[in-house]
């Protein structure tokens, strides 16, 4: 009877620990989906933000609008999104902080885009103008 007691305890003990890593590890992971959904919507719709902004609705700003929720702990990317936010008030221009951004955006949802350069984030694909 001894030996059964001392191989449960032990047993059961690292079956607790790997139920609080598995779990631990699954919440960080479901946090970085959700970063990265918010970075693909962002940089997926990110044509509308290169042109006038009156007028524009739709995907980008509602990713905007996310952004200091789902990188609320992320520093660089609050402050970028800040200094966003002040521009758009001042000139309703969006500047060289859509690329800030989404570089910040980028590395906390451990996206590499290092590859990239800045221009290739701010000219993104359009779709062809129907002809005159």
């Amino acid at each position: 009877m001894n030996l059964l007691e001392n191989t449960i305890l032990p047993i059961l003990l690292s079956g607790i620990i790997a139920v609080i890593i598995s779990g631990w590890q699954q919440r960080r992971f479901n946090i970085l989906m959700v970063k990265r959904d918010v970075l693909r919507r962002f940089v997926g719709n990110r044509y509308a933000l290169t042109e006038s902004l009156k007028g524009q609705t739709g995907e980008p700003f509602i990713a905007l609008n996310e952004i200091f929720v789902v990188y609320a702990k992320d520093q660089q990317v609050i402050a970028a999104l800040k200094k966003m936010h002040e521009e758009l008030r001042v000139s309703d221009r969006l500047s060289d902080n859509i690329v800030t951004l989404t570089k910040a955006m980028a590395k906390a949802a451990k996206v590499p885009i290092n590859d990239l350069n800045d221009e290739f984030i701010t000219r993104p694909f359009t779709p062809p103008s129907k002809g005159c």
